[in-house]
């Protein structure tokens, strides 16, 4: 076991789903890693995803069988991308993704193409 001793009492190991407050939990979304983490974000009647590295890209959302390379179960990572795709066009949820240069967040919308979706982009910084 690695000590942290510095660290042990600012971090917090969170295990599996775990809400931090009314408004904020995070949701495990295997497939980048075994344990990758998603921040989902509700207030005021919304919701908002922070995908991490389960979805970098608006187009690993848009094209589930799009897995990047540095992706440890690929395979996990299509059905993960999946349940997430569904969750969040059930809720109306804001994506928010973490390295595309110009798309920083959006709606995820149906096509008429099973496994692929749509992201209706809405620009989220001033």
């Amino acid at each position: 076991m690695v000590r942290t001793f510095f660290l042990d009492d600012r971090v917090h190991v969170l295990w599996g789903d775990t809400r931090l407050n009314n408004h904020v939990q995070v949701i495990v979304a295997p497939g980048h890693t075994r344990a990758h983490q998603c921040v989902v974000i509700e207030s005021g009647g919304q919701v908002a995803l922070f995908l991490g590295d389960a979805a970098p890209w608006p187009i690993h959302m848009e094209r589930l069988s799009w897995v990047p390379a540095h992706d440890t179960e690929p395979l996990v990572s299509i059905e993960t991308k999946r349940k997430l795709a569904r969750w969040a066009m059930d809720r109306n949820a804001l994506l928010i993704f973490a390295s595309h240069p110009q798309v920083e967040a959006g709606y995820l919308r149906a096509t008429e193409r099973p496994g692929r979706f749509r992201l209706e982009p809405v620009a989220i910084s001033g």
